[in-house]
């Protein structure tokens, strides 16, 4: 669920809301609204877990921090930087953000030069998630405009997941 759609939803109607390394993507005024809703949203006996990530101030625990994030920026660097060479003609391959199949698409998308979209389907599997209507129109088109894809490629054609059809509203643009 992107920040924006917090609104639409009913005060005290959530038990729990995780939210897990998004907070350090958005700016002050985001954080404090996006607080302000789940603050609104979550009833009075939920939670909310957010884990992000700390950068440490002092210098020493820094330098220890720099020593083991550096080598793993360099690994995911070697493995996904090198892998494709995407231009502004290649294809655009839509999935939802459940791991697994996140981590399928990827492995099936090896070696092919595309970009891929990951749309919020609340955790979903994605052949359940497009066919039961999730993600809606409303989490992909945040993938879209958050993204900059439309910088990245000259086309504006998606590849959905192959059971996407249900999902799929008509006459969006």
């Amino acid at each position: 669920m992107g920040t924006e759609e917090l609104e639409t939803e009913k005060k005290n109607s959530y038990d729990a809301v995780v939210s897990g390394l998004c907070f350090s993507e958005l700016s002050r005024d985001k954080i404090r609204f996006t607080l302000k809703q789940l603050k609104r949203i979550i009833k009075p006996a939920g939670f909310l877990l957010i884990a992000v990530e700390a950068v440490p101030e002092t210098t020493i625990k820094h330098f220890i921090y720099a020593f083991f994030r550096i080598p793993l920026l360099l690994v995911t660097y070697i493995f996904t930087g090198t892998i494709t060479n995407p231009d502004k003609t290649s294809p655009v391959f839509l999935t939802c953000n459940y791991a697994v199949t996140v981590e399928r698409v990827k492995k099936a998308l090896t070696g092919t030069d595309c970009y891929l979209l990951i749309a919020n389907s609340h955790g979903i599997n994605g052949w359940f998630a497009f066919t039961g209507g999730h993600p809606t129109n409303h989490p992909v088109i945040s993938a879209l405009t958050t993204n900059g894809i439309e910088n990245l490629v000259d086309h504006r054609k998606i590849i959905p997941p192959q059971f996407a059809a249900a999902g799929i509203e008509p006459g969006v643009n």
